[in-house]
């Protein structure tokens, strides 16, 4: 047995005396916490109608009793106050609106209204020979592929001749120190 066996067995012994000062400091009179969904008088879980009316309740402290008048009657207060009996008038917009114009533009939209049924759709009035079928009216936005000094070096290693001249002038522009 070693020097780790023993210290075990002095950590569980104070950890049982621990336990059982701490059950000895309780008073034997005090009801354990009440778990809120569990109810202990009946014997039965609380259903969630009633936990909440219960959790309402704490939110909530009832208000002060009213008092009581010389008559011996409660004031009664109104259930709402209506504050539109106050006002006075409603404001009215500043812009003045002629109906004389309106009358005008009703009766050209009614006219032209009448008027499209007489007049020829889009339909009938196009032709296929009105239409202009020319190919090519937008070559001029073409993009054109420009010549780069990278496109002319990949073309001559392709080359065989062009890689010769391209070790060359390795060679010569190489610098020798």
């Amino acid at each position: 047995m070693g020097l780790s066996f023993w210290i075990y067995i002095i950590i569980a012994i104070v950890f049982a005396i621990i336990r059982q000062m701490k059950k000895s400091a309780k008073v034997p009179g005090e009801q354990p916490r009440s778990n809120p969904d569990y109810d202990h008088s009946d014997g039965k879980p609380m259903t969630f109608e009633e936990l909440l009316r219960e959790i309402q309740a704490s939110k909530n402290p009832s208000p002060p009793p009213a008092p009581v008048t010389k008559t011996g009657y409660k004031p009664v207060k109104p259930s709402f106050v209506d504050y539109d009996d106050d006002i006075e008038k409603e404001e009215k917009g500043l812009e003045t609106i002629s109906t004389n114009n309106d009358n005008r533009s009703f009766e050209l939209y009614e006219r032209a209204k009448r008027e499209a049924f007489y007049r020829p759709s889009l339909e009938e009035t196009m032709k296929l020979e009105d239409t202009v079928m020319k190919y090519g009216h937008f070559k001029e936005y073409d993009e054109t592929s420009k010549k780069s000094v990278a496109r002319d070096i990949l073309e001559n290693f392709k080359d065989p001749e062009g890689f010769k001249k391209a070790f060359i002038m390795s060679e010569i522009l190489k610098r020798k120190f």
